[in-house]
């Protein structure tokens, strides 16, 4: 809301950096980050509320003082995952609300018809695996990381992804 104080952890295309950029009008601020930011940099020149910040989140601090601080599909990514949610939680202010929204992909490939579609994803799962530091389960563990830290409320919620058929 108006005057609130977001970061946006790796940020990438902008997409919610924008959407909490004009919320958070008048007198508020976001802050999107990202270890590449020349997207970012030149949409922000339009957008007073917004500041961007070159910023690698498995080796550095981040700035404080936030109400919300925010990642979407970042952390499941990342090699040290429970220094990455440290950073974010001591960004934020006493009160302050940490959403971290990352999936599950393991759950999609369970509930995947026909079964050649499950084995083609299985597949397409284990291959990244293999060349990453993905943990493509790491929805069914994020909520064991957040409880290590000291908050006052650790709340999940599974959102199962929108399916449709064809006549």
């Amino acid at each position: 809301g108006p005057g609130k104080r977001c970061l946006e952890v790796g940020a990438g295309g902008g997409a919610i950096a924008f959407w909490l950029a004009e919320r958070v009008a008048p007198g508020g601020s976001v802050v999107a980050t990202d270890l590449e930011t020349d997207f970012l940099e030149a949409a922000a020149s339009r957008i007073p509320t917004l500041d961007v910040l070159r910023h690698d989140l498995t080796k550095e601090a981040l700035p404080g003082g936030f109400d919300l601080a925010h990642a979407r599909y970042l952390i499941e990514w990342l090699p040290k995952r429970r220094d990455a949610l440290r950073r974010m939680v001591e960004a934020l202010q006493p009160g302050g609300a940490l959403l971290i929204e990352e999936p599950d992909f393991v759950t999609t490939l369970e509930a995947a018809e026909p079964p050649s579609l499950r084995r083609v994803m299985r597949a397409a799962l284990d291959h990244l695996e293999s060349i990453s530091s993905v943990d493509v389960r790491y929805g069914r563990h994020l909520l064991d990381d957040l409880t290590a830290y000291p908050v006052t409320a650790v709340v999940a919620n599974a959102v199962p992804f929108a399916s449709i058929t064809t006549a």
